[in-house]
């Protein structure tokens, strides 16, 4: 046991940043012992290339870009070169880039115990400069976007560069880089040691952001956007000197074909053991108080640890969603369980039970989950000491247990909470949850939510310091690309994770005197303001789904207004660019969320628009012209995003999300503004246009559980649906009564089956001639669709390629099938097998009309 925890303690708390050194007189006096500039004979030394190792290129790959920004810099060509000979050296001007045979033959340590993990030595000796630091192999390179490994020399010349010539990063790419032009660059005696307070700092790869290949298709964020966003972080110090190996476990330890041979490690819940589906996706549980299962899961990482200790932590984390075991001795382990707190059934809970029998779920079964790792854990130590194991303090295990005193040390407990990284409501609520975890647990880690346009750079670097002054080393979060709004925190942040002690304000003061030259007072003033506004929103809010909570139009218009000054001052400048960058951030806020505001604003006049639960304002008194006012507005809004996104996405930046409409419904961001614009579209052809007719909003619903609908004649205009309930067409059937709280022996939503709508709808006499369209705005999942009786389209999810079909919209042709100045009948049968369902979008006939018939 002493083993483990000296290794594991050395892992948490070494030191976070040795102290900068700097011998010698005022750098105002020239008392440089190097120079480099044109005609100074420098010359960069570095390791031989070597094909199979990471660590190898990862040091070639800082000397030469070490050398193209010393030519950007003070124009000298500096040549990088594998060995030199001893007279050379002795002569001076070398750059000895990265550990390699020259710096073992003058002596300098290239060992983690003496550079430390992640960490980097900058040192004149003698007349030459050595800029080295811990390099992993087997991981990342640093431009490639998993940010795994450390890549301590790369981190070495990023803090040479901007300490000694003034470089800078604000965002990915040419435009966020400030590369000051000096004459000559002069380095005093110096020796320079820091490695990372964290040993995880990562920032998830953007995936709001599409590539487009050659044949069409797109495919997640790739391609040389993908690699400036990696090298922008690993120039920050980004990267993992212990490596979280997963998050959920999934099949890793129990396989899915055991259950044949052993049901008995699966969990209990609905009457029986429950087998795991063949995709591990939403729940997928073992059974915690089995003692085999324990044994499985520690013979299992102890055979899977290496002999030598390579950084990796194996996951000791649950799937996600429910399917937990509730036999009776699980159950028991359960000994300080909580009921649900909530008094309204919502998405499965029971209020005051402790257990959804049917689903397998809990609001709270931390005693068990944390007794499971322990168990665990002690049994990997005896087997593997070195060994790691990385467990998440998520979903119904998220509450420091009570009954468990003690975390085992070769455990760190990551913490995924939201309300620590924004002043919510709970923010005192979740730090006082931090701190009991700090008292039960030597290891945390954070795994947190930078999604959506909010950036809060000052608070970010407040929670980095606290959390890591009670125990915090690994950091990890999901993030989007939404750089011009969010730069500021993305810098200071990464810089944070390396040095909590660091002032915010300073490095943002830094970054705007070089990035932003005469425009750098205003922009400060408007980070400061955004700021304020950022603190009010949800970091896991992808979209302004709530405008007016934190981004009302009176924010908006004063960022807009501070932006004009920051144009004004910067008029002359090559920091005007990046001023427009920044705007570019404020546009994106600004129509997301007057789009976001225009859609509310309708919803609660009466029509169809998915979303907003909340922020809804109902004004049923409102006027025909109020109304198209309003998507008038909306319309203009959502023409605005697309116009941006175009125009970021032909030139593949950075300032805002860009993905191609046809994939904008698969994306983080999309699905909602999808609807939003799409539905703003379909009222304008309507209320404006007039080339289209807006269906109701509510139709006529009921469930078919037997599946008779069909041979019943449910489709037939003649149907008598008068007992039949009022659904809405914008919201899915599971929101509105169909949900777990009245089926909930399906884990995953409510009711799943058949389910029809029917509705009647006169079309005007006036469009005969003109082709007729039925636009179903979007249905989850499978559906047959019948117009005045006669079947006319089939649609069967499961047999599509489209994976996003479910959210998207289906046009059918129902020329043929419509009699116009006469009321029509419309059916459809939706067949829901998992997740949500119904239709759940707005719906329209539309019409093919030409212009000069409008």
């Amino acid at each position: 046991m002493n083993v483990r925890r000296t290794h594991w303690g050395e892992w948490s708390r070494v030191g976070a940043l040795l102290l900068l050194a700097v011998a010698g007189p005022a750098m105002a006096v020239d008392t440089a012992v190097f120079k480099i500039a044109r005609g100074a004979d420098n010359v960069i030394v570095t390791c031989p290339d070597s094909p199979k190792s990471v660590a190898a290129y990862n040091r070639r790959y800082a000397a030469h870009e070490l050398a193209d920004y010393l030519e950007r810099v003070t124009g000298a060509r500096i040549s990088v070169v594998d060995t030199i000979d001893t007279n050379r050296i002795e002569a001076g001007g070398v750059i000895f880039v990265g550990p390699s045979a020259c710096t073992d033959t003058l002596g300098i340590p290239r060992d983690r115990s003496d550079l430390g993990a992640g960490g980097y030595r900058i040192a004149t000796i003698g007349k030459n400069l050595v800029i080295l630091g811990d390099d992993m192999d087997g991981y990342d390179t640093v431009d490639d976007h998993g940010l795994n490994g450390e890549a301590g020399t790369y981190y070495g010349v990023a803090a040479f560069l901007e300490k000694f010539c003034g470089v800078r990063w604000l965002w990915p790419g040419e435009l966020g880089t400030v590369v000051p032009r000096q004459r000559v660059v002069r380095i005093p005696r110096v020796d320079i040691r820091s490695q990372p307070a964290y040993r995880t700092r990562v920032f998830g790869a953007s995936a709001d952001t599409h590539l487009q290949l050659t044949n069409g298709t797109f495919v997640t964020f790739g391609g040389e956007q993908k690699r400036q966003w990696a090298l922008f972080h690993r120039r920050h110090g980004c990267g993992s000197s212990i490596v979280p190996y997963g998050g959920h476990y999934g099949d890793t330890y129990v396989k899915t074909n055991m259950f044949t041979a052993h049901p008995e490690y699966f969990a209990y819940y609905d009457g029986k053991r429950q087998p795991w589906p063949a995709t591990i996706g939403q729940g997928g549980q073992v059974c915690n108080s089995n003692p085999d299962v324990v044994r499985l899961f520690a013979e299992t990482i102890a055979s899977n640890w290496p002999a030598h200790d390579d950084g990796r932590m194996l996951s000791l984390c649950p799937n996600d969603g429910w399917g937990f075991c509730l036999c009776d001795r699980c159950k028991a382990m359960d000994t300080n369980s909580r009921p649900w707190p909530m008094t309204t059934r919502e998405s499965g809970t029971i209020p005051g039970a402790r257990y959804n029998e049917k689903g397998g779920g809990a609001y709270d079964i931390s005693e068990r989950i944390w007794t499971f790792n322990n168990q665990v854990a002690r049994l990997v130590a005896e087997r593997a000491p070195q060994a790691r194991m990385q467990a998440y303090a998520y979903s119904c295990y998220s509450l420091p247990p009570e009954g468990v005193l003690r975390i085992e040390d070769n455990i760190c407990v990551t913490i995924c909470d939201l309300s620590i990284t924004s002043e919510s409501s709970r923010f005192k609520e979740g730090w006082d949850r931090v701190g009991q975890w700090s008292q039960k647990a030597k290891n945390l880690g954070l795994y947190a939510y930078n999604l959506g346009q909010s950036s809060r750079p000052r608070h970010f670097a407040g929670t980095v310091r606290r959390f890591h002054n009670l125990g915090g080393v690994l950091y990890h979060s999901e993030s989007c690309q939404a750089w011009g709004n969010r730069w500021s925190e993305n810098v200071v942040g990464m810089k944070a994770l390396w040095d909590p002690s660091l002032d915010a304000d300073a490095v943002l003061d830094a970054y705007l005197t070089a990035g932003f030259g005469s425009g750098a007072k205003a922009i400060r003033k408007y980070l400061d303001v955004y700021e304020q506004a950022s603190l009010l929103s949800d970091p896991f809010e992808r979209t302004p789904k709530y405008p007016r909570k934190c981004w009302p139009p009176a924010v908006r218009a004063e960022l807009r207004s501070i932006l004009d000054e920051a144009l004004h001052a910067a008029k002359g400048t090559e920091a005007k660019a990046r001023v427009r960058f920044v705007e570019e951030g404020w546009e994106l806020l600004d129509s997301m969320s007057g789009l976001a505001e225009s859609a509310a604003d309708l919803k609660g006049m009466g029509l169809a628009m998915s979303g907003f639960d909340q922020d809804t304002i109902p004004s049923t008194n409102a006027t025909p012209e109020e109304i198209k006012a309003r998507v008038v507005q909306g319309k203009r809004c959502w023409e605005r995003l697309c116009a941006l996104m175009k125009a970021v996405e032909a030139r593949k930046g950075f300032s805002a999300p860009w993905f191609s409409r046809n994939v904008y419904a698969g994306s983080f961001w999309g699905e909602q503004v999808l609807s939003w614009g799409t539905a703003m579209e379909g009222y304008n052809d309507t209320l404006v246009e007039g080339v289209a007719m807006a269906l109701p909003i509510e139709w006529k619903f009921q469930i078919d559980p037997a599946r008779e609908g069909e041979s019943a004649g449910w489709f037939k205009n003649d149907w008598d649906d008068s007992r039949w309930r009022k659904l809405r067409t914008d919201a899915c059937w599971e929101a509105q009564g169909f949900g777990l709280e009245r089926y909930p022996e399906n884990a995953a939503s409510g009711y799943d089956g058949n389910g029809w709508y029917r509705i009647g709808v006169e079309i005007p006499e006036a469009r005969d001639g003109q082709k007729t369209w039925l636009e179903l705005g979007a249905v989850d999942e499978s559906f047959t669709v019948w117009v005045n009786g006669q079947r006319c389209a089939t649609f069967d999810f499961d047999k599509q390629p489209d994976k996003e079909a479910w959210q998207k919209p289906h046009r059918i042709d129902v020329t043929g099938l419509v009699k116009y100045g006469a009321t029509n009948v419309i059916a459809v049968d939706v067949v829901d097998r998992s997740g949500a369902g119904g239709i759940w979008k707005p719906c329209f006939i539309r019409f093919d009309v030409k212009k000069n018939d409008r």
